[in-house]
């Protein structure tokens, strides 16, 4: 403003000059207008970084982190929208075994493995996902808190059932256990205003008693009377239980569209995919190569059929959410391999 009140006053006495003098003077305007903006330009933002600044100490990044991938839940309170992780690692024995293995598990075969040597492949659905979903909040409540690491151990968790969950190195999968996991594995338990996965502790119920946790053969029993997944946790967790799902899944290049791919869907997602079973075909000839034009048609829904023969998934033709990210991780090992090489 100062600098167009002073423009005002000159520019009439310039009026009668030469058109060179003008000209001179408007440059001169110029640089100063432009100069005065720097300047508080450079004063707000010293301003901002400075409040930042005093504010840093009391965060840690990972909570700055976790404080953004926020959600909604079903009441519409605030929750977190915690990643699921790509590898975890694993103590096998207690904490302070300072002789014990470590091993660096996948996320997933870690859930698997667990829920193979905690509960029965035989139990009904809707009690296999609870239990499942139990010992997904458990892992990644242990992930996210970085609870052994404060602590300063090198591990994310322990196989000990008197500090984790049971774990066994080179243990047999079972088939049922294995496709419920690939259908959940984003999810885990939550409560209202509470920002980190639940610790949701479980016991078998028959050699232990556990009040407030989750009685293993007695969630058993609940979902042979038709008791769902979430009404099975509530009765042992309370009401305030509900299921939360991971917005970001660590090593996948993108999350799923939210809805299955089948012939007639179309757009960006569907050309992804098309360009990953592209490069797992280098990997997998049986697999048909195909062309990248984002439309679902009948070639693409023989690729995905192909691909989910060899890799043991319902062989439909149909990119549901666990063939998608099947897909992603067949992509993203076959993308590392081809770097190596």
């Amino acid at each position: 403003m100062f600098c167009v009140a002073i423009a005002g006053k000159r520019l009439a006495v310039l009026s009668s000059r030469s058109q060179a003098a003008t000209s001179l003077f408007l440059r001169r305007l110029t640089f100063c207008c432009f100069s005065s903006c720097c300047l508080f330009l450079r004063r707000f933002f010293r301003f901002l970084f400075s409040c930042f600044h005093r504010s840093l100490p009391r965060l840690r990044s990972r909570s700055l982190i976790l404080l953004l991938l926020t959600c909604k839940t079903p009441g519409n309170e605030s929750c977190l929208r915690t990643p699921s992780p790509e590898y975890i690692i694993v103590h096998d024995g207690p904490p302070s075994d300072s002789r014990a293995k470590n091993y660096y598990v996948k996320y997933k075969d870690y859930i698997k493995n667990v829920a193979s040597s905690e509960i029965y492949a035989t139990w009904p659905e809707e009690t296999l996902i609870a239990n499942i979903l139990a010992i997904q909040s458990i892992t990644l409540n242990r992930v996210y808190t970085e609870w052994y690491r404060n602590k300063n151990y090198d591990f994310t968790i322990t196989s000990s059932t008197a500090y984790d969950q049971k774990w066994i190195s080179g243990r047999n999968i079972y088939a049922s256990i294995s496709q419920t996991v690939d259908s959940i594995f984003s999810n885990y338990l939550a409560r209202p205003n509470i920002t980190q996965p639940i610790f949701t502790q479980y016991c078998d119920g028959r050699q232990v008693s556990c009040p407030n946790w989750m009685r293993q053969w007695e969630s058993k029993t609940l979902g042979d009377r038709g008791y769902s997944a979430i009404e099975i946790l509530r009765y042992f967790y309370g009401n305030s239980m509900y299921i939360a799902s991971s917005e970001e899944i660590s090593g996948v290049p993108s999350s799923w569209p939210g809805s299955d791919l089948t012939i007639g869907s179309s757009g960006q997602k569907v050309r992804q995919l098309q360009q990953q079973l592209n490069t797992i075909a280098g990997a997998y000839p049986l697999i048909p190569k195909l062309a990248v034009d984002g439309i679902y048609g009948k070639k693409t829904a023989e690729a995905v059929k192909t691909f989910q023969q060899i890799f043991n998934l319902p062989a439909t033709g149909v990119t549901d959410y666990p063939t998608w990210y099947k897909v992603s991780e067949i992509y993203v090992g076959v993308s590392r391999i081809a770097e190596l090489m």
